[in-house]
């Protein structure tokens, strides 16, 4: 499951794959710039910058991505 900024969310594999290709498609600068990664039974936390051509993009910011048998099964 993905779940951005506003709350909204995406579920599945397949999906997640599509969505990331259309945004990489329309921002091909888009990277993520860390200053902190905590792991934690499984929970990690990232804080950093996300970086991009366009300025809505660009911004500080907090993730969090749960990880279950290698994987990560969440991310926000």
């Amino acid at each position: 499951r993905f779940i951005d900024s506003h709350g909204e969310w995406i579920e599945g594999r397949d999906a997640i794959i599509a969505a990331t290709r259309r945004f990489f498609a329309l921002e091909k600068a888009f990277r993520l710039k860390l200053d902190a990664v905590i792991e934690h039974d499984g929970e990690i936390l990232l804080r950093g910058k996300a970086e991009a051509e366009q300025p809505e993009f660009r911004r500080d910011a907090l993730w969090k991505a749960r990880v279950e048998g290698g994987k990560i099964i969440s991310w926000q």
